[in-house]
């Protein structure tokens, strides 16, 4: 793997990292407040809040005509407990980068995800999610028999704990892919990766009534990785490891106006990430390392939640970033010439969405509408905007 793949992956998994967990239509719309209020996609943090909303059927529509990046699942009680079932949950697991077969595509990217809870003195949740993929391909001919074979696994077990003002979650999860090939019963290439990651994640509410909400948020994560190429022709090897650590803290707090009119403020004053690769090969015994550090001092996001009508509801909201990161790149050479090299910045990222609920019955719609819609106008007056919506969550409450 060259240096400039590298650095991508590190900046592609911390993209990932920013946002371990899959939004839904409201969130959006509210400026991304993962945490600070009581939803329905606690259940993915705090599987214990399942007792929460244990009467449902839920359905993203996270891309427009695009169903492979759809998820649809359930919470329903039985007797005393509660089962969760989704479809397609996204695992944010990206193959690109550590195994690069030519003719093939692992994708671990896609999740059976399971639930189970219970309620006491306090509730417990817990969770179960698989993914896994096989490829193979032979050809037997007269004078040859090659076979390929790549498989790829994903694995995630997590818990909960919940009481009334407290929500505690951890997770564990673990990946792993290979790939070979063998000609005449010769190996030819193997490729490997594999990789473990944790996360925990608790939340206080300090003040709960019907005036305003206070919540204190805190999360932690670490996840380590290794590639593993051997080149049988000439018995070479190249290997890299990665790691990655985040932390982060943040208060909220739900400002309740009026009953069904919210304004929500979030503040997280120091967010983390920390990546790094080391790439080494047998050939020359050079050695290569990368870093990616980033230092989100603050983070800021403002949403307001009106119900306009009794089957309207209207949202808007926003998430502004500021960020300090830097980049490093050492160069180890076999031959005494080292290098290393460095560059950091500091900016602002900002992201502002716009969207509606509609109400019918026990059916709600939730919608983010596309961002150049009250600009270009719909398809059929300005001949611009692509759809209504970019985002669209379908709930059905029993």
């Amino acid at each position: 793997m060259n240096r400039k793949s590298l650095v991508l992956l590190l900046i592609s998994l911390v993209l990932v990292a920013s946002g371990l967990f899959a939004t839904d239509s409201r969130m959006t719309a509210l400026g991304y407040p993962y945490g600070f209020i009581r939803d329905d996609t606690d259940i993915h943090t705090f599987p214990s809040t399942i007792f929460r909303y244990n009467r449902s059927v839920s359905g993203e529509l996270l891309t427009a005509g695009n169903s492979l990046d759809w998820t649809i699942g359930t919470n329903v009680p039985l007797k005393a407990n509660v089962l969760g079932f989704y479809l397609n949950l996204p695992t944010q697991v990206d193959l690109d980068g550590h195994i690069n077969w030519p003719g093939f595509d692992l994708d671990l990217s896609r999740k059976v995800q399971f639930y189970y809870g219970f309620k006491d003195k306090f509730a417990l949740g817990f969770g179960m999610a698989i993914d896994s993929e096989k490829n193979t391909r032979e050809i037997d001919a007269t004078n040859t028999d090659y076979t390929e074979d790549l498989s790829a696994h994903y694995f995630e077990i997590s818990a909960g704990m919940s009481v009334d003002k407290m929500d505690l979650g951890a997770k564990i999860y673990l990946r792993g892919a290979s790939a070979g090939d063998d000609d005449n019963n010769a190996i030819v290439d193997e490729s490997s990766h594999s990789g473990l990651g944790i996360t925990l994640g608790g939340r206080y509410f300090i003040q709960e009534n019907n005036s305003l909400d206070l919540v204190a948020l805190a999360n932690l994560g670490f996840e380590s990785m290794g590639d593993k190429v051997e080149y049988g022709a000439g018995n070479a090897e190249e290997e890299t490891s990665y790691s990655r650590l985040g932390f982060g803290l943040g208060v909220g707090a739900d400002y309740k106006i009026a009953p069904n009119h919210h304004i929500v403020l979030t503040v997280k004053p120091i967010n983390l990430i920390s990546m790094s690769s080391t790439n080494t090969n047998s050939v020359n015994n050079d050695e290569f390392k990368d870093g990616l550090s980033l230092v989100f001092l603050p983070e800021y996001s403002l949403g307001v939640e009106s119900q306009i009508t009794k089957w309207l509801t209207g949202r808007v909201g926003a998430n502004q970033r500021y960020v300090f990161w830097k980049i490093s790149e050492e160069s180890e050479y076999s031959s005494g010439n080292d290098e290393i090299e460095t560059w950091a910045n500091y900016d602002s990222f900002f992201d502002m969405n716009l969207g509606l609920a509609l109400h019918f019955g026990k059916f709600t719609v939730d919608t983010v509408f596309t961002k150049s819609l009250l600009h270009d106008g719909p398809d059929f007056i300005g001949g611009q905007t692509a759809g209504l919506a970019n985002q669209v969550s379908v709930k059905f409450e029993f």
